[in-house]
């Protein structure tokens, strides 16, 4: 009986020729085996599971990794121009209401900021101008994520926040997000302005190729983010540590970029340094809800509202700091030259092509 084209699932009758059907049965496995190979989207059982395939797809199509094997300038212009293509697609998102377009927008600008440091010292002068306008644009769209980030400071202090200060600061998040998701003129500027700044991206003034594109940029970061670490063993003020955080949050950026060096490894190190960021983070928004309630003592009602809430902080702010620390240690854990030295290994370990053998032993049958 031929062989129809009917589905995998269709049952087939194979050809009493025993010969015929050992060579229709190695056909149709190699057939399988290609189509694995294939980097294809298969039936799904339903249309949820498909687009769900599809989405996955797509992002990883636009991940923030350096793939390795390829030119390195090259890829620097790909994932800004992708992180920005991003942006956009965040802010039409606030556009038609999104509450979290915006602060998804500025996650995207700093992710660009931690890309341009990457190859500062190649940019020279355009890393300082790029560098500075992604920067302010960030600035722009701060106002409704810092009200925000009041708000759930205060939820993290449990019992001890204050029912009136909260209130307060309600009042004052639901305001400006309103505003700022109202403005669409000022985002639709911004969104033609990302536009523009794509464009710019082709005239990096990028060289070099493989690792030395990114060493020395490498190198810079983690060597400042190194000494905000040694500043905070010293008892650094909390303006100490929240500069310190930035540069923690450029490093993990950084090792997200060569998360392909060693993808069993590099993700816990991105992980790790991202705790750390965000105990920093933490720790800045507890200075920040600090300075509010010191500077406007009305808003948390009562005196013993407002002395609960600043024990408490400080409390928070003291075991946070600890923990940085002891995070901080794992983090920088390696000097300078050591830690690059073992990127650029990694690097050329995975960009190093295997070869075949040229000749194989042949073992005689007894």
């Amino acid at each position: 009986m031929a062989r129809s084209d009917a589905p995998d699932w269709d049952l087939e009758v194979e050809s009493a020729d025993p010969r015929m059907a050992c060579q229709r049965r190695g056909k149709r496995r190699a057939e399988r085996v290609h189509e694995r190979a294939l980097p294809v989207v298969r039936p799904w059982p339903c249309l949820h599971s498909l687009s769900w395939r599809i989405e996955y797809s797509i992002e990883k199509l636009m991940a923030f990794e350096i793939r390795l094997n390829r030119d390195a300038c090259h890829e620097i212009r790909r994932i800004a121009r992708e992180e920005i293509d991003r942006a956009i697609g965040a802010l039409n998102g606030a556009r038609e209401g999104r509450l979290n377009g915006i602060h998804e927008a500025r996650k995207r600008f700093k992710a660009l900021r931690a890309l341009l440091r990457l190859v500062a010292p190649r940019l020279g002068a355009t890393f300082r101008r790029e560098n500075r306008w992604y920067r302010d644009v960030a600035r722009k769209l701060a106002t409704a994520r810092e009200a925000q980030a009041s708000l759930e400071t205060l939820d993290r202090l449990g019992d001890a926040g204050s029912p009136t200060l909260r209130r307060e600061f309600e009042a004052r998040y639901e305001a400006l997000r309103r505003e700022q998701l109202q403005d669409e003129g000022g985002l639709e500027v911004l969104v033609a302005d990302l536009a523009r700044a794509r464009e710019r991206v082709a005239r990096w003034p990028l060289a070099g190729n493989a690792f030395a594109v990114i060493e020395p940029g490498l190198r810079a970061t983690y060597r400042q983010g190194r000494k905000g670490f040694r500043r905070a063993l010293q008892g650094a003020s909390a303006t100490g540590l929240h500069e310190w955080r930035k540069d923690v949050k450029y490093h993990r950026h950084h090792l997200e970029l060569l998360i392909h060096l060693w993808p069993e490894v590099m993700p816990g190190a991105a992980a790790t340094a991202r705790t750390l960021g965000n105990l920093l983070g933490d720790h800045h928004d507890l200075h920040e809800l600090r300075a509010m309630i010191s500077n406007s003592p009305g808003l948390a009602g009562s005196g013993n509202e407002r002395e609960a809430v600043l024990a408490a902080a400080r409390s928070r702010a003291w075991e946070l700091e600890a923990r940085a620390i002891t995070t901080g240690r794992l983090v920088y854990a390696e000097k300078p030259g050591l830690f690059v030295a073992r990127m650029q290994a990694y690097w050329d370990a995975r960009s190093t092509p295997i070869s075949r053998p040229t000749s194989t032993l042949s073992i005689p049958y007894p």
